[in-house]
């Protein structure tokens, strides 16, 4: 199997780039793309998928608030990402300026449920970079890595929360068999 892009979903203000870093990295050996895709709260549904930052219970108090709140969340976080590729000497491209050698980047957005979200676009790409959720409720980013753990048909690296450099020589890989990853019905 050729890994030719890496789908890193970001969600919320980019708090981490443990996950980006390491895309980073596997994209130095493997001359892939990767791909930052920002997992946009949708402002009419906000209630239901809740703010990185904030629980939902605050955001139905403040819910005039929330488109204020989600644009900032998307400012911060894209911010981050520019700073983060300034500072490893990569340039971010469209989606379709994807350098056929060597590493690129790019950063992409999209509306919706997460869950929803990823389950679409997983399937796409040649593996997903997701970093576990820490302390805190982790229940918002739990549907986002059962729908790439269950929905991409490729394989997932899940790092743990705020992980380092040295804990990426280790790993543990889980398959169930099937040729494609998927049980066999």
């Amino acid at each position: 199997m050729t890994i030719r892009n890496i789908l890193v979903p970001v969600m919320g203000r980019l708090d981490h780039t443990d996950a980006l870093d390491l895309a980073v990295d596997l994209a130095r050996i493997l001359r892939a793309h990767v791909e930052a895709l920002y997992l946009k709260v949708d402002r009419e549904r906000g209630l239901v998928t809740g703010n990185e930052d904030k629980s939902i219970c605050w955001v139905g108090a403040n819910d005039g608030s929330l488109p204020q709140l989600v644009d900032e969340a998307r400012e911060a976080a894209y911010a981050t990402f520019q700073t983060w590729a300034s500072d490893r000497q990569l340039a971010i491209l469209s989606p379709w300026q994807v350098q056929a050698d060597g590493v690129s980047v790019s950063w992409r957005e999209r509306i919706g449920l997460p869950e929803s979200v990823i389950a679409d676009e997983a399937r796409f790409c040649d593996l997903v970079v997701l970093t576990r959720p820490d302390g805190g409720d982790p229940s918002r980013r739990r549907p986002v890595i059962n729908a790439a753990l269950l929905g991409a048909g490729n394989p997932v690296i899940l790092l743990p929360p705020r992980s380092t450099a040295p804990s990426w020589k280790t790993a543990m890989v889980a398959w169930n068999g099937a040729p494609t990853g998927r049980s066999m019905r």
